[in-house]
């Protein structure tokens, strides 16, 4: 198992601040109205900090599509943690995509989904990511 320093536990935590703007930011107002100066402004960091991290706007574009994509492969495993009924694990995948509907005064949105919709015919390993994604769910 690699160490964990300080500066890889702060590296990681400003990482997770840029892609949690970026998730936010472009949810909102999708890729293309979505601005690096917006994205370090959202997360409260420098673009010092952002190119420190990241190569590019697409290169965190990325990488918030592949947390989003982690984080729905966790909350989609709930359904098959048990084996049994094929029809039980549906209604219980079912009952997960339903509770994203549940939530009040947050639309229902999905970074892959989004992206997947927004830049499929422009940007075609961004495509092959979140077809990965929603293929795994």
């Amino acid at each position: 198992m690699p160490k964990t320093t300080k500066h890889t536990r702060r590296s990681a935590a400003t990482q997770d601040k840029l892609i949690a703007a970026t998730q936010r930011l472009m949810l909102r107002q999708g890729y293309a109205a979505t601005t690096v100066d917006q994205i370090c402004a959202e997360a409260g960091m420098t673009k010092g900090s952002f190119f420190h991290h990241f190569a590019s706007k697409d290169a965190l574009c990325r990488a918030a599509v592949d947390a989003w994509g982690a984080m729905g492969t966790r909350l989609y495993a709930e359904a098959w943690r048990e084996p049994g009924d094929p029809l039980e694990q549906l209604n219980r995948m079912l009952d997960i995509m339903i509770s994203f509907t549940t939530t009040r005064d947050e639309p229902c949105l999905c970074m892959v989904g989004m992206m997947s919709q927004e830049l499929a015919l422009t940007d075609p390993q961004l495509r092959a990511a979140c077809a990965g994604h929603l293929e795994a769910w």
